[in-house]
């Protein structure tokens, strides 16, 4: 059975404003001054897929996931 760990970016109405990054167990990550296109690409190249997307007034959620390998635990928050 596949099992996978999640995390999600909480951006603003730009592009140019992305907020922070929270993955399953550890504190929030400021990526202030971080361009979007930047921290989508990072997120693929260490095999976050995009699973889901909501709007709310000030900003966007997007929700990504990556299947764990059998050596993970679950807690990815040094992994990254």
């Amino acid at each position: 059975m596949n099992r996978f760990e999640y995390c999600y970016l909480t951006t603003g109405r730009s592009y140019e404003d992305v907020y922070t990054l929270k993955f399953s167990n550890s504190q929030p990550i400021s990526l202030s001054g971080k361009l979007l296109p930047d921290v989508l690409d990072q997120l693929g190249k260490d095999g976050w897929e995009m699973v889901g997307f909501d709007s709310l007034e000030g900003g966007h959620f997007i929700f990504f996931k990556r299947e764990l390998r059998d050596t993970d635990e679950g807690y990815i928050g040094a992994k990254g």
